[in-house]
């Protein structure tokens, strides 16, 4: 009987190392695939929190501009953008409709008089001087010697769904940087609250 417990125990160790390698394999390359910091690639000094904060009816569309990507000029290769992701605490007041881009100054339509905003009261913006912005998934921007006032401006979609009050503490851009997958958090903030009728305070209130 002995040389039975013995093939059985070492079939349960066999067993038990395989399982402890998958575990450990698993994540390292979790580990592998998390996107790096932003670099000198970004103005990242200069994106400093800021945000707004307001009170809208159940039913209303918007847009909010204020969510700049400041590029650092002389990058040695464009930056491709990936993806971009609002941050929301939940989604009782508001549900993200889309997100658009356009580079500023670049991309801002012919006659404007304004080359940035706060808010749109459609999505996409209605306003002229807030329209040009495009999926922003592969947006390749470069600000080759174009200097300090450049940057990618996210326009992002919501509506108001029902009462109460949601946050956004930050956006998420992940990008590609001389071949390597890189993550920033724009700290632009922004809550609303529903009905119109009640007061908003900001985030961090």
């Amino acid at each position: 009987m002995a040389p039975k417990h013995r093939r059985a125990l070492v079939v349960i160790l066999v067993a038990t190392v395989a399982v402890a390698g998958t575990i450990v394999i698993t994540t390292w390359n979790r580990q592998k695939t998390q996107p790096a910091p932003a670099g000198d690639e970004l103005e990242t000094a200069i994106m400093q929190p800021y945000g707004w904060s307001g009170s809208k009816s159940i039913g209303t569309r918007f847009t909010d501009g204020l969510i700049h990507l400041r590029i650092s000029p002389n990058n040695a290769e464009p930056i491709k953008i990936i993806s971009v992701t609002p941050i929301m605490d939940n989604d009782t007041t508001l549900r993200v409709v889309g997100v658009l881009a356009r580079v500023v100054p670049d991309m801002l339509p012919a006659g404007h008089e304004v080359g940035w905003f706060q808010q749109d009261k459609e999505f996409p913006p209605a306003d002229h001087d807030n329209s040009g912005g495009i999926d922003p998934r592969g947006l390749l921007v470069q600000n080759s010697e174009r200097g300090d006032d450049f940057s990618v401006e996210f326009q992002i979609g919501y509506d108001v769904v029902g009462n109460g009050k949601t946050s956004r503490s930050g956006v998420e851009v992940v990008y590609q940087y001389q071949g390597k997958t890189r993550r920033f958090v724009i700290p632009s903030h922004l809550s609303i609250c529903a009905p119109a009728s009640v007061k908003c305070s900001p985030e961090d209130d």
